[in-house]
């Protein structure tokens, strides 16, 4: 992830081009060459020393699992905080990283093999080459079909201590920058769900995090509210 050498390599300008081109060719966030976002890409690939060909290589990963509807993880970063905004968010998506390791179809893929091949008077071009084939997607989503109404039929303090819950809680915590979206404070956060229809398969839509004072005004708006409706249905 990180060049080892005791003398920093200057990255050329074609080389870290080559960075955004790829980055646009997902088809996610798309950013220009003249953005302030990409002279951030530039300046964190070269202060840290990023390998260029491994950053690549996470781009990929996190386009494919961003892209799969059937999966949870639907966070959103442009490129300049996909590699970094205080840790590392790229290496997440390396072969080794907890992204790529929890994702159904990659659970059984061995460590996909890097090579850079240079020619002479030519750009680097990077190949990646997937050395076992991918989880049948058939048995997967029977699998995955299965665990959603397993989450929805259980009892929902028992749900809010399964694995998937505290993963996705923690990545919804994390995406709000550990602070309440109402009043910005960065204590006692909770979690708070809008709707329960997606339950097991959550996006940070059906979410919000809020501080205890502003959780506990919430539920007492959907108290009084729903009292407001009791009331004129029985007049």
């Amino acid at each position: 992830m990180i060049l080892k050498q005791d003398v920093k390599k200057k990255y050329s300008e074609s080389e870290l081009n080559s960075v955004l081109e790829f980055w646009n060719s997902m088809g996610m966030v798309k950013h220009g060459a003249e953005t302030k976002i990409f002279a951030r890409v530039k300046k964190s690939i070269q202060s840290r020393q990023i390998d260029i060909s491994e950053l690549k290589v996470a781009i990929k990963n996190y386009s494919i699992i961003l892209k799969d509807a059937t999966y949870y993880f639907k966070y959103k970063w442009n490129l300049a905080d996909f590699i970094w905004n205080g840790n590392s968010n790229f290496g997440k998506f390396l072969p080794e990283g907890k992204h790529f390791m929890n994702y159904p179809p990659f659970l059984n893929e061995e460590v996909v093999e890097v090579k850079i091949i240079e020619e002479p008077k030519k750009p680097k071009m990077i190949i990646v080459l997937p050395v076992a084939k991918m989880l049948d997607l058939i048995k997967i989503n029977e699998l995955y079909n299965a665990l959603i109404i397993e989450f929805q039929s259980m009892d929902y303090q028992t749900y809010l201590q399964t694995e998937h819950w505290l993963h996705f809680r923690l990545e919804a915590l994390k995406g709000a920058g550990h602070k309440c979206r109402m009043c910005n404070a960065d204590s006692a956060l909770s979690v708070h769900h809008n709707n329960y229809s997606n339950r097991g398969r959550e996006t940070f839509n059906d979410v919000i995090v809020l501080c205890g004072e502003c959780h506990a005004k919430f539920h007492g708006k959907r108290e009084q509210h729903g009292q407001t409706n009791k009331t004129k249905n029985q007049s």
